[in-house]
């Protein structure tokens, strides 16, 4: 496939993760760090918020197996974005909310910190000087990092001195290893720094959004009234919505031991509040990402609607559901959206067995389904003959299924285009 193809499909991420380290030297949890790109080795930051968006929806799904689900992350958060509730898009079992030093401890503040410790999400003060906002926060806080750089150890022992037993320490920017004992010594809990170790920057690739599923995403997150229906019809359309929302379940941070069998499942998995907290995230780390509809997009919708308005034909239908048929034609052409074996895409998305082995080998009932799409794109009239027979199911009604299915394919992009 041509690379200017590929570039209107998918985007590169990048993001670097810091370990922080417990007292005896284990890792106790991880820092996420946005990058520009794969060369940076630090944070060159234009909008915070839209860093803040792209770390928190990309960092769940590392590429990595090391990843365990004890291990806490730490995301920063801004002002904006903690008034939004944005933290409640990531489950509260492992993140950590790390409040900036810019954020102002006003009443709405204080109130958005104690709804999200009430939920269970531990908040961490960064960059910790001494400041009189910051100590006001410090009363809701679990964890306290204080920035060591350019700082005397009396200075350090006099910040120290300033938090209160209950909450954790977090020494940031150890860099120097005669400090080390005796920021021990000071009761330091925590430790993070180039002594300890350096960010490591992980790549991978996204799957834009299209302008107008972001555009439909915002409006349906204002409307009071909107039911997981609703929203399962808005992410159905949208493989690359459909994709993270299934990278994002079976990361080490939900555990779900469930196979994945439709989107309407995946959403009630995550719940819809969290699930139109992280919307809103995924809407916003895209703002960025090139407006373009490829081809590919309306080839696997209209496989979907396809698979999905065929099963009524299909004499063994009793064994398939239309939502997993759907989900199935959603899916089958991501190797090719993303330049990755569907071998090794379908271990982080958790699907249910039948399907993950038709998206894979072309095996099964879903891969006769599979089969039969493939052979109507490329004119393959023995083919279509061949899937048509195993399928049990007459030629012109294929044919006048695929024609509803392109035709609804059609009206699909053509909203795209708005």
């Amino acid at each position: 496939m041509p690379d200017q193809t590929q570039d209107s499909i998918y985007s590169d991420i990048f993001f670097a993760r810091q370990p922080i380290f417990d007292r005896g030297g284990s890792i106790w949890g991880y820092e996420l760090l946005y990058r520009k790109s794969a060369d940076c080795r630090t944070a060159q930051i234009d909008d915070y918020d839209l860093a803040t968006a792209c770390v928190a929806t990309a960092g769940l799904v590392c590429p990595d197996t090391d990843f365990k689900p004890s291990k806490r992350i730490f995301i920063n958060y801004t002002e904006k974005l903690l008034l939004n509730g944005a933290p409640k898009g990531l489950p509260p079992g492992i993140t950590v909310v790390e409040v900036l030093e810019s954020v102002t401890a006003s009443p709405e503040v204080i109130k958005a910190i104690i709804e999200l410790k009430q939920e269970g999400y531990l908040i961490a003060i960064d960059d910790f000087r001494g400041e009189a906002s910051l100590s006001l926060l410090m009363e809701y806080a679990d964890i306290i990092k204080i920035d060591l750089l350019g700082l005397e150890l009396e200075q350090i022992a006099a910040l120290i001195a300033q938090v209160p037993d209950r909450v954790l320490t977090l020494a940031e920017k150890v860099e120097n290893p005669a400090h080390v004992p005796h920021l021990q010594e000071m009761g330091f809990d925590l430790f993070q720094g180039y002594f300890f170790a350096h960010p490591q920057t992980i790549s991978g690739k996204k799957l834009s959004t299209t302008s107008f599923s972001k555009l439909k995403t915002l409006t349906l997150l204002e409307q009071q009234n909107a039911t997981p229906q609703d929203y399962t019809r808005l992410i159905e359309r949208d493989p690359s919505i459909a994709f993270r929302l299934l990278r994002l379940l079976n990361s080490a941070a939900f555990c779900f031991s469930v196979k994945i069998k439709s989107i309407q499942h995946a959403i009630s998995l995550l719940g819809m509040m969290r699930l139109k907290y992280w919307l809103r995230m995924v809407v916003l780390s895209d703002v960025g990402a090139r407006n373009i509809t490829p081809e590919l997009y309306r080839m696997s919708i209209v496989r979907a609607r396809f698979f999905e308005r065929l099963l009524a034909e299909d004499p063994d239908r009793k064994e398939l559901e239309s939502d997993s048929l759907f989900l199935f034609g959603l899916l089958s052409l991501l190797d090719v959206m993303l330049d990755v074996r569907m071998d090794q895409l379908l271990p982080i998305l958790s699907l249910q067995e039948p399907l993950a082995r038709g998206l894979e080998t072309g095996q099964g009932h879903f891969g006769h389904y599979l089969q039969l799409a493939i052979a109507i794109e490329t004119a393959d009239s023995e083919a279509i003959s061949r899937q048509a027979q195993v399928l049990r199911i007459e030629e012109h009604l294929i044919s006048g299924v695929w024609r509803d299915a392109m035709l609804w394919g059609n009206e699909v992009e053509q909203q795209t285009e708005v």
